[in-house]
């Protein structure tokens, strides 16, 4: 979240964020800019490798989740977990590009372009329901839970239907859907410069 304080103006990312904080903060000004998911994540033309990427706000949640996964399904140790976290924009983007399944867990996350980033590298997401729901998720384009223990168990069982090649196509349609309906670099450029332009002749 952005705060133009000078021109007493929030920029917020989504209107779900617009909803919600109008109704704690009155009498206050806000925008939307939805954020543009940068070209550089792309689907690869390479089959993608067993890795799991995970993209926490803790770093504990990560250790968490990768120790009790071996611990309970020891017969998947041969899968890898990268932890996505600390690394350039572009070592970020090949590195999703390189799973077969992303794991995201923030429940404080205002908008969530790491899930969008990895729809648009055709890698599927397993994530946790942050508080306020994103206005791109829905029940068809993830696997989102509410329940953080059950994480495992979810992830476990993604494994073995990609295993059996038995993923449902319907997955990858939808988040093809949603890439679709985000806007576009030219698009959210225009938005922006929009935005101020007017922010800056209302202050003139």
């Amino acid at each position: 979240m952005l705060m133009c304080l000078k021109f007493v103006i929030f920029i917020l990312t989504s209107n779900k964020q617009k909803e919600h904080i109008e109704g704690i903060m009155r009498n206050q000004s806000f925008d939307v800019i939805e954020p543009y998911i940068s070209e550089v994540f792309e689907k690869p033309s390479t089959p993608p490798m067993p890795i799991i990427g995970v993209h926490t706000r803790h770093h504990e949640d990560t250790v968490n989740l990768i120790k009790t996964f071996y611990l309970r399904f020891p017969q998947f140790r041969w899968f890898t977990f990268r932890d996505l976290r600390g690394l350039s924009h572009e070592e970020f983007a090949n590195a999703i590009s390189e799973c077969f399944l992303t794991v995201w867990v923030d429940r404080e996350s205002g908008y969530g372009t790491f899930p969008l980033e990895s729809m648009k590298s055709g890698v599927p997401v397993i994530g946790i329901v942050p508080e306020l729901v994103p206005s791109w998720m829905n029940e068809d384009n993830g696997l989102w839970i509410n329940n953080k223990t059950i994480i495992v168990d979810v992830l476990a069982d993604f494994i073995q239907n990609w295993l059996e090649d038995n993923l449902n196509p319907e997955l990858f349609d939808r988040m093809n859907m949603t890439v679709d309906s985000l806007p576009t670099k030219e698009s959210f450029e225009q938005t922006t410069i929009n935005l101020f332009t007017e922010l800056f002749e209302k202050r003139i």
